[in-house]
């Protein structure tokens, strides 16, 4: 990956020396303060979202949503195990939310769950729904359209939810279709 991100720096440098040379200097400069900023709003936002998880974890509100979440979860995901569901419910929360980036660390305990379990359909089904991400409130997207001066950055959230539903249905019909298939 870091020699895409090389090749395109470097064709896009070439570009801009032979367009407009006098600028190079500047836009790499710009370009390195408006990383700086979206790398500290990002890091405020995703370590405001990790402590309110934390509390939940800590207060127990994420094992009385996974035990809400429990009956819809066994039958997506075809497991039982009590501790792949928490970690699945912690994550699809998460996602719900609109932050991905706090979601991870929770797919990644779940996925290594269900991996001790050997459940290939678990891990397939949560994969595709985590890849479809279902979202109610696009937290992450809305801080970024606020920093960056949007008029109205919360208008996203019906067609975000609108698409984010439809795809995730569609997903699970799918894989549910194409495993019936090959079962016969």
């Amino acid at each position: 990956m870091n020699i895409i991100f090389f090749a395109v720096f470097l064709a896009a440098s070439v570009i801009l020396i032979f367009i407009s040379p006098e600028s190079y200097l500047q836009v790499l400069l710009n370009a390195s303060d408006k990383s700086i900023k979206l790398s500290v709003t990002l890091l405020v936002i995703y370590s405001i979202w990790l402590g309110l998880l934390e509390v939940m974890k800590d207060s127990g509100i994420m094992r009385k949503l996974s035990k809400i979440l429990n009956p819809i979860n066994k039958k997506l995901f075809k497991t039982d195990d009590e501790q792949a569901l928490e970690y699945i419910s912690g994550n699809l929360s998460a996602n719900i939310l609109g932050v991905g980036g706090v979601a991870t660390p929770l797919g990644i305990k779940a996925i290594e769950r269900l991996d001790e379990t050997q459940n290939e359909y678990a891990k397939q089904m949560f994969f595709l729904v985590n890849v479809t991400s279902l979202q109610l409130l696009p937290t992450t997207v809305i801080a970024l359209r606020s920093q960056l001066g949007s008029s109205n950055a919360y208008n996203i959230i019906i067609p975000t939810l609108i698409c984010s539903a439809l795809s995730t249905v569609l997903a699970v019909l799918l894989f549910k279709m194409i495993k019936s298939f090959k079962r016969k």
